[in-house]
């Protein structure tokens, strides 16, 4: 948190054209942002020899409201994910939330090698992404985030697999 004051504080500081640049340098950063989350997803996919890819989908929340956000999303439907192991569906699932931990993590350290007006930016960025992760993590079925297919997807899939053996209490 203290670095969030650090870069605001920064950004007080900054002349108009620099407080634009780190503005710009911010936006950029958490527009990259669903594009670094969902390379997250596709890596492990990829390394489990699943044919993945990323596509630009319209956002979907609300029971099928249509925004007008185009989004990054990996088109693995629960259908393929439930026909692995709980493990392996969670390595794909978990590697989003991986990729957008990396990333914040990534944030407090560069911010300091750039000069003011981008290592404001960056740290804003870095902010602003927690602030999406935690929201991703948190199972919101309505939003279909990553917290919500994993509960829908690998804990359903363990729940299935316990009930499938004998002798093992549900």
């Amino acid at each position: 948190m203290s670095i969030v004051l650090e870069a605001l504080h920064m950004l007080h500081r900054l002349s108009l054209g620099d407080t634009l640049i780190a503005a710009a340098v911010g936006a950029g950063l958490c527009l990259a942002g669903p594009l670094i989350h969902e390379v997250g997803h596709l890596l492990p996919a990829r390394l489990l020899c699943w044919s993945g890819r990323i596509a630009l989908f319209p956002f979907r929340a609300l029971g099928g409201f249509r925004a007008w956000i185009v989004v990054f999303a990996i088109e693995m439907p629960d259908e393929q994910l439930r026909r692995v192991s709980a493990g392996k569906a969670a390595a794909v699932l978990g590697g989003g939330p991986s990729a957008d931990l990396l990333f914040i993590c990534w944030c407090p350290h560069a911010w300091r090698w750039f000069p003011e007006s981008i290592g404001a930016g960056i740290a804003i960025a870095g902010a602003a992404r927690a602030a999406v992760w935690l929201l991703n993590l948190f199972p919101i079925p309505a939003l279909d985030n990553d917290g919500a297919r994993f509960v829908r997807v690998v804990l359903s899939h363990s729940a299935s697999r316990t009930k499938s053996r004998p002798g093992l209490a549900p």
